[in-house]
């Protein structure tokens, strides 16, 4: 009787350690296929989200303007440069990469009497408005399509930095400018139906271009990017 028992109770115990085994291989098998996920996630957690490093930093405390021109008239209105400006100078304000900011409108005051073939020198303009640092964006093209089907306003800007004080460029050594393009996608086989939806998608993207100019004065993370191909 009791060598029956004994055997009986070994048979359970080999039963309960065999289940115990599968299991613990169950739960363990999608750690171990999920390996390179658990890396990459214990990665984010020490070092964070990757990051696009600032292409030109400002000096935060000195005066600053931004000016956005366009000379070739590539925006559907004017009034968008003063979208695109004051988004920029609110991002950078909002992340601090500016604490001393002359409103844009200042800058296009200025300019409201410039000739088309006597455009104001950039540094004249800087010191025109008392600002010490002036961020100039040229507006290269607006295109409401990549790819002629889904839209995705697109705005490409040609950036640089003048130093009124130094009378020069500062950033970048190219005298065109650094080139940044803002994409913003709407929807796939989206298409205004109105004067007023083409309005907003237009105001919109104006607003995530002058985000796009504002980071490339600041180190953001690479997710948040407004600026295309990051």
């Amino acid at each position: 009787m009791t060598t029956r028992s004994t055997s009986i109770l070994r048979t359970e115990r080999a039963r309960r350690l065999a289940i115990g085994t599968l299991a613990a291989l169950s739960l363990s098998a999608p750690l171990l296929s999920g390996g390179c996920n658990i890396v990459a996630a214990g990665f984010l957690l020490v070092h964070g989200p990757p990051r696009i490093e600032a292409r030109h930093e400002l000096q935060k405390e000195r005066s600053t303007i931004i000016f956005v021109d366009d000379r070739a008239n590539q925006l559907p209105t004017r009034a968008l440069r003063d979208v695109i400006a004051r988004s920029a100078q609110e991002t950078l304000l909002a992340e601090g990469a500016l604490s001393n900011v002359i409103d844009c409108k200042a800058a296009f005051s200025a300019v409201a009497s410039e000739k088309s073939s006597e455009p104001m020198d950039l540094v004249a303009l800087a010191k025109a408005v008392k600002a010490e640092v002036l961020v100039y964006a040229a507006i290269e093209s607006f295109t409401l399509s990549q790819d002629g089907g889904s839209v995705s306003p697109s705005i490409s800007m040609r950036v640089k930095v003048m130093d009124a004080a130094l009378a020069k460029r500062v950033w970048p050594e190219e005298k065109t400018g650094s080139s940044v393009v803002s994409t913003s996608r709407t929807g796939q086989g989206f298409t205004p139906t109105s004067q007023s939806d083409m309005a907003k998608m237009e105001q919109e993207a104006a607003k995530q271009a002058g985000v796009a100019l504002a980071q490339v004065f600041f180190s953001h993370e690479r997710d948040s990017s407004g600026i295309k191909d990051q």
